[in-house]
């Protein structure tokens, strides 16, 4: 017999979504329950990383998809649950 662990998270147990600098490792965490705008640049007033060009393709479709996860997060009354899977770390394969 082979046991295979999954790591699973309920949308509702999401609260917020993290943006790091690749540069000065700056980190924003933007709340799921407010106007979930990505940001352009870095927050850090000392560092000049650009992370989408004003109005972008990307930073619009990132904007829908945050805006679609707060909206799930938030939804009490969906007729089924809704679950993300996130990569387990490697474990070392047990039989039995």
């Amino acid at each position: 017999m082979t046991i295979e662990t999954r790591m699973v998270v309920e949308m509702r147990d999401i609260r917020s979504v993290e943006f790091e600098c690749p540069k000065c490792r700056a980190r924003v965490s933007i709340p799921l329950t407010q106007d979930n705008h990505p940001p352009f640049k870095c927050k850090n007033g000392l560092c000049t990383q650009m992370f989408f060009t004003d109005s972008s393709l990307e930073w619009n479709e990132l904007r829908n998809t945050l805006g679609v996860l707060g909206r799930y997060a938030k939804a009490d009354s969906l007729p089924f649950v809704l679950r993300l899977e996130l990569v387990a770390p490697p474990t070392k394969e047990m039989k039995i």
